[in-house]
């Protein structure tokens, strides 16, 4: 549905409202993801919440999903593996860093 949202919006004025109200809806979901890491932890040196904020955005759009598991024909739960060790990765600084 959000890709028929997403391409129906940039014909229809209404729709890109509606469109960019979920798109802002999902960054502040990814914004409390980026605030509960940095509430623990700290962000991967030289990351700061912005791009913290950006990369949850990014790795949680509903077409990464689509792609991976109805596509390619990953399980729920290789892509719940995958996408929290990418998180972890991309947002977290290594374990022996954090053990300082």
């Amino acid at each position: 549905m959000h890709e028929i949202l997403r391409a129906a919006a940039t014909s229809d004025k209404d729709l890109h409202e509606l469109w960019r109200a979920s798109e802002d809806e999902r960054r502040g979901g990814a914004a409390i993801v980026a605030d509960a890491l940095l509430h623990k932890s700290r962000l991967k040196p030289g990351l700061d919440r912005g791009a913290g904020i950006d990369i949850v955005w990014i790795l949680t759009a509903g077409d990464i999903f689509w792609r991976l598991v109805r596509t390619r024909r990953w399980s729920d739960a290789q892509f719940e593996s995958w996408l929290g060790d990418t998180l972890c990765e991309q947002l977290l600084p290594p374990a022996a860093v954090l053990n300082v």
